[in-house]
């Protein structure tokens, strides 16, 4: 029997992300439980090692039937409402109980670009180069490696346990903090002027501060920006952790989260005079919009019912519920 799976979209964005930091192909086929004859075919298939990109490989996968005439006007409509919403046409089809296929909205798309609906879709995820050899990177006082972590973090059992980055403006003129949760996916952001270690530490404690009883441990990168991990965690009262160097999939939430932020801030667009508010629009955008492996639950939802609290709408610019 043919035991041969399609990769799914998630592994095709793992594999992007690996190329993009010089991990070789056997590397990531052990991260993902593949062959590395199957991955080393799915990059040579979709552009090969210096080009693949996750987005275009799927959509080459997913060849689509042509619209039918039989889809009631009054679906559309429904769908063009949510697509407007930024939904995406996943979550479009399963909240109309896939009376249509997501497959045939994404065609439908492409096959009338003058309604601009593209616009609303994911945007194509950043690379990131890979560390050149003979550059030093700062040393991280008293660093606390994620092997040190506890297994309950791992196993997303509980709430409170939170992966940071920053997203980077272009010619790094600004970035965007970003804050996820694991277990929910609640995502929260802050803008900064400049990506230094002071504006990470006071955004992170400004973010995290009002929901600390939500805060258990953060997980990060080994950028210099999170240099003062010491006083956040002092003043927070929670557990910092670093991921190894080179494993985006070790902060796997946070990597997916700031690809859907990118929609907003899109690369190349330098961030330095982002505004909260726009900040706010974005994560209100985000965190009330349904998502597939919560089984098209949406990540605010999801942290209010876990745990009995709306103490995160502020952050987020959503006026509280009467």
């Amino acid at each position: 029997m043919n035991s041969y799976r399609h990769f799914s979209q998630a592994e095709r964005y793992q594999i992007e992300k690996g190329l993009g930091e010089g991990i070789s192909q056997k590397a990531i086929a052990e991260l993902l439980g593949r062959s590395s004859s199957s991955v080393s075919r799915e990059i040579k298939r979709n552009g090969g090692q210096p080009g693949y990109r996750a987005v275009t490989a799927q959509e080459r996968s997913s060849q689509v039937k042509r619209t039918g005439s039989h889809i009631k006007e009054c679906l559309w409509q429904e769908v063009v409402l949510k697509l407007k919403e930024d939904w995406s046409p996943e979550q479009i089809s399963a909240s109309l109980g896939k009376a249509i296929s997501h497959e045939t909205i994404y065609q439908w798309i492409y096959a009338n670009p003058e309604n601009e609906l593209w616009r609303h879709l994911r945007r194509r995820q950043p690379r990131r180069r890979p560390w050149r050899r003979g550059v030093k990177r700062c040393i991280l006082m008293n660093r606390r490696d994620i092997s040190d972590r506890p297994a309950v973090v791992e196993s997303r059992e509980r709430v409170g346990d939170w992966e940071a980055d920053t997203v980077i403006g272009a010619g790094q003129a600004g970035a965007i903090l970003t804050l996820t949760e694991r277990k929910t996916g609640l995502m929260l952001a802050y803008p900064l002027a400049k990506k230094t270690a002071e504006a990470v530490k006071i955004g992170m404690i400004h973010l995290l501060m009002p929901i600390r009883e939500w805060v258990k441990t953060i997980t990060s990168d080994n950028g210099t920006e999170f240099a003062r991990h010491e006083q956040i965690t002092e003043a927070l009262e929670v557990d910092f952790f670093f991921a190894k160097p080179h494993s985006p999939w070790q902060r796997g939430s946070n990597e997916n989260t700031n690809g859907l932020l990118r929609q907003y801030f899109p690369k190349g667009s330098p961030l330095d005079k982002v505004r909260e508010a726009d900040v706010h629009f974005a994560m209100q955008r985000l965190n009330t919009r349904p998502r597939k492996r919560f089984g098209y639950v949406a990540p605010l939802q999801k942290f209010e019912k876990l745990t009995g609290t709306t103490q995160v709408h502020h952050l987020i610019g959503i006026a509280l519920r009467n």
